[in-house]
This record gives structure tokens, sequence and C-alpha cells, in this order.
């Protein structure tokens, strides 16, 4: 069997067909079970909060302004491409989960798709192509993708630098300009997903490196050239529209100053070696998946010194090959693909390690180890035909094997609880996972379990924005479980961690409007005002107590202050009318 020159061609060519359905159905099976997996971690604030995706009407500001990135006030982010998808998405699911899960379910299988056609084109072979695809879609590293939505930023980026790259590999094959403009317009489209994408035009330059055609400098150059445009013109538009970052917000990514550039090439260089051997190690072995991955201070010691002999290993490993290219050129494709990860212990201490940061790297990694396979299968069946079959049928094992493993993460996705369970098993020790774990429980009103790990995660030393998150929710359980006195000192700790935050805020107001102080409620309940729904629902209905209950006056001033901050999204249509049938009531008033 051998497939046609690309996937862009339609209609599709019966000898083809097969292989193309046969990764979608093993694509459905082996996820059907993540379409009722809950909303996790960043999806809150950025698609079920975000009352900028809640609106088509906004899809033009996405590509002009990173403030839409978010719900929560100071925060932004530049991913217009992810925005509109996510605007979208709203659209047809609002906020039920299962339509997102569809949607990244559907960009892993043509991302697939594409890994399946890369892995043909630089082998020749057919064989080759769909193991490397079949590896791609069902390895457990990948689940994260399909089931964690905010996830998808990594896996379309990388679709679309797929895309680009398959589109560039034609163009080197014909050199027939749509090819070329093909994967420019791809290429941008990565940019606008993720700024990770910036790193491909230099695995153009590997491919040109491992696999020379007969071109003048000048026309390799000049197509770098364009590529690097993008890239310039990229960066300065997301400088651009990015903005300054709040101040009341904690930044992850602090700024460097010249003392500490020794400091972050260090980092950056031990922790690029540690991420890559255990993204690696991962890959082969992926029993310790997790959302939460322990990552180490970057050090020179004992584990250091082994990982950088495995690396010196593997370049001689490679270098035996280099006359095969595919080798080197995917080992390249490895450490390009992971270069922006690499950076990440240098300007931060938080979420290091995350699986789908990976996604484009496995793409490459799956095709390598396709190729290395396959050449096994081959040598062993010239020796013995039925080792040859034995070997064949331990290959189906292990993709098997690797879809039970996805299947079983799909599962651990189903809940907060179930999520941070899996993780705490795996990582007892990491603040992030109590934390996590402890909110978790919080949400299903268990309180005794969401008390015990919001202590527990106290004892961990947890960075000190955590702190007034931890004191907060601690009141929430207590205020829940009866104890009052324990509630409304948690509350207060916590707004004297944050008093910038609204959430301490607002159940201090509801601790005091149910205590009958009305005044005071009100003062909380207008303190540090933000537009998020669930918190200008409470508000609103506070409001609306304090009416009911003698605090007209106090109500009064809380719902115009809410009026004055409410967002023009429609979804807000329902409180703006409960707030003008009660300042209706007094002529004059302003709304």
């Amino acid at each position: 069997m051998r497939l046609p020159g690309n996937l862009f061609s339609f209609p599709l060519k019966p000898e083809h067909v097969s292989p193309v359905w046969a990764l979608f159905l093993a694509g459905v099976l082996v996820f059907s079970n993540t379409f009722d997996n809950a909303f996790h971690l960043d999806d809150f604030h950025t698609i079920v909060f975000n009352f900028h995706v809640h609106s088509l009407s906004e899809i033009g500001s996405f590509v002009i302004s990173g403030n839409s990135f978010s719900g929560t006030p100071g925060v932004s982010g530049y991913r217009p491409a992810i925005l509109i998808l996510n605007a979208l998405n709203y659209a047809i699911s609002g906020s039920s989960p299962a339509g997102y899960h569809l949607v990244n379910l559907a960009i892993h299988l043509i991302a697939s798709l594409l890994v399946y056609q890369i892995a043909f084109l630089l082998t020749d072979r057919a064989s080759i192509g769909l193991l490397a695809g079949s590896l791609f879609l069902i390895h457990p590293l990948n689940a994260e993708v399909v089931n964690y939505i905010s996830s998808r930023s990594s896996s379309l980026y990388a679709l679309f630098c797929l895309a680009s790259f398959l589109a560039f590999l034609h163009y080197r094959k014909e050199a027939r300009e749509k090819w070329l403009a093909l994967s420019l317009a791809a290429f941008i489209l990565a940019l606008l997903s993720k700024e990770a994408a910036i790193t491909l035009p230099l695995l153009f330059i590997a491919y040109d490196v491992f696999y020379p055609k007969k071109l003048k400098n000048v026309q390799k150059t000049g197509i770098y050239l364009v590529f690097l445009s993008l890239v310039i013109l990229f960066l300065s538009a997301r400088s651009h529209f990015m903005g300054s970052p709040s101040s009341a917000i904690p930044s992850l990514y602090p700024q460097i100053d010249e003392s500490g550039y020794s400091e972050f090439a260090k980092k950056t260089f031990l922790g690029g070696i540690y991420l890559s051997t255990h993204y690696l190690y991962l890959f082969l072995f992926p029993s310790s998946l997790t959302i939460d991955h322990p990552f180490p201070a970057p050090a020179f010691n004992l584990r250091t010194v082994c990982e950088l002999l495995f690396w010196l290993i593997a370049v001689f490993f490679v270098a035996a090959f280099r006359k095969q290219k595919t080798a080197p050129f995917l080992t390249s494709w490895f450490i390009i693909s992971l270069l922006p990860v690499f950076l990440l212990p240098g300007i931060t201490a938080l979420s290091i390690f995350q699986e789908n940061r990976a996604y484009l790297s496995i793409a490459g990694l799956s095709i390598f180890f396709a190729w290395i396979l396959i050449e096994v299968k081959n040598r062993l069946e010239e020796k013995s035909h039925l080792a040859g079959r034995l070997f064949l049928t331990c290959l189906f094992g292990l993709l098997i094997f690797f879809s039970v493993i996805s299947y079983l993460r799909n599962e651990v996705w189903k809940s907060d609880v179930t999520l941070w369970k899996d993780a705490y098993q795996k990582n007892p020790s990491s603040f992030i996972v109590s934390f996590s774990l402890g909110y978790g429980y919080l949400n299903e009103h268990q309180w005794d379990p969401a008390l015990y790990f919001f202590k527990h995660s106290l004892e961990l030393n947890p960075p000190g924005e955590y702190l007034y998150y931890i004191h907060n929710n601690m009141g929430a359980v207590y205020d829940h479980k009866g104890n009052r006195k324990e509630a409304f000192r948690e509350y207060q700790t916590a707004v004297r961690l944050s008093p910038h935050l609204p959430e301490a805020h607002i159940n201090l107001g509801l601790f005091y409007l149910n205590k009958g102080d009305i005044e005071k409620a009100g003062e909380e309940l207008g303190a540090e005002m933000d537009s998020e729904f669930g918190h200008m629902e409470q508000r609103v209905s506070a409001a609306l107590r304090m009416d009911r209950t003698g605090g007209s006056e106090a109500a009064e001033r809380l719902l115009l202050k809410i009026a004055d901050r409410l967002p023009s999204s429609s979804e807000y249509d329902g409180m703006r009318a409960l707030i003008r049938s009660r300042l209706k009531q007094n002529v004059g008033r302003p709304f």
C-alpha cells in the first residue's frame, strides 16, 4: 500500500482511506470516555467565567488586544486563534464541557493524520507513517491535550506547525509556490495559537541541513528570512497588545536583571536537561503520568551527571546513523520543539513540567521510534519470517497497551477530586496538589476532607500568593460547617494577606449579612469589585437580600456600583433587568 503525495488533495483515493479511517476509529474508541469530563484549572478563567468569549461580537477585538484572554482582571495573553475557537465553541456548547472535548479530540485526530503523512514523506514508507500516526494518536502522554480543555493551545499550535511543515516538505519536493503560501499561512495561525511556534523556522533549517536539496543559498536564505520576519512581526504585535501586567496579579514571569543572567542560564541549561530526559522517559514508560509533575531545583548533582551521560550516549548513537538522515533530523525536532519549555525553569517556579507542552515533541518522537521499530521488524523478517511476525504481534500488543493506559487516564480527569487524588498518590509532598484536592472536595461539599487538605497544604510551605486562597477557602469550609468564629478569622486573614482580591471580601460581606450587619455587608460586597459572572451574581443576590431585610439605602448603593461595573455581554442581561427593576422604584436614579 502506497500513500498519495499529500492529504490535502480531495477526494481521498481508495488506497489511503483505510489507514485514515483506522486512525479515526482508534482515536474515537480510545477517547470515547472523555466527553463527560469536567472543566479544570485554567478552563474556568479562560472559558467558563471569561465573558469576552461568550459573545461572537467580540471576536474582532481578540486580534488587537490581550485583555480578552481571561475573565480575571489583570491576566492577559495574546493567543487570538484560541480565543476565536473558544468563542465559537461557547456559541455552540455554552458551559457544557462535552462540546469542548469533542473539539480537542478533533484537533488531536487531525494532528495524528498530519504526523502520519509527514512520517511517510520523510521515510517514503507507508508502514512507518501508519505506525507513527498510531503511536502519536493513542500515546498516554497525549491524553492531557484531549482531557484538559485549555491545553488546546498546545495541540492547536502543534497542528498548525505540522501543517506548515508538511506544506514545506511538499514545497521542497515540488518547488510549487502554493505549498510555500500554505506553509506561511499555517505558520501564522500557529503563532496566533501559541507563542511557542516561533521555533518552527529552526525545524525548516534542520531539515535543509540533513536533507540537502540542490538549491542556491540565496533561495534558502530568502525563505528563512520570510519566516523570521513573521516571527519578529508577531513578537512585536504581542508585546504591543499585551500591555503592562496588572500590579494586582503576582507575576509568574519576573524581569531578569543583569546580575541574574548567569543564574537564568544555569537554570535553563540544567532544567532543559531534566525536562528533555523525563519527557523522553515518559514517552517510553508512561506509567507515572500526573497533572502535577515534581520539578527539582536545577543543580549539578549525580542525577544531572547521569542525564548528561545519557545524552552524550544518545549523540553517539545518532551520529552512528547520520547517513540515514532520519535519526539526526528527528533528534533535532525533539530538541527544537522543546526549546520554549527549556526557558521556564529560569523564569518561574510553578507548573514547569506539564505533559501537554511536549505535544509537538511527541510527534517527532513518534516518527523516530516508528522508524526504529519498522527497521527492527524488517531486519528480523530477513532472518526469520516467524521472528518478524512475533515482533509485529508484540508491536500490536504495545499499541493496545498504550490505548488502555490512555483510556484509564481519561477516567482520572472526570472531576477535580479524581484528578488531584491521582496526583496526590504520586506526589503527596506538593502544596499545589493538596490545595487543589481540598478545593475539589470543597466544590463537592465534602467539608472534612477539604479542611484536611487545606491545612495540609499550609504545612508544605506554599508561595505567598497562595496563602490568600488557602485561608479564604478554609473560611468557606468553616462557614459551611457552622463554625462562624473560625470562618470569620480565616476570611479576615485572607483579606489582610491580599486586600485587592475580591473573593474574601464577598465572603466577609455574606458573613456580615447573615449576622444582620447591613452596613458592613455593603462595604465588603462593594470592595475590590470585579466583573466575574459568579461574583456579580453573588453581589446582586446579596443586595436584593439587603433590600428585603430593611437595608434599602445600602442595597441601592451596592446595586448602582454593580450596574456601573457590569460588562456589556448579553449573559449579564438578567442581572441588568433585576437591577433596573429595583432602581426604577426610585425616580431620578441613574442607570
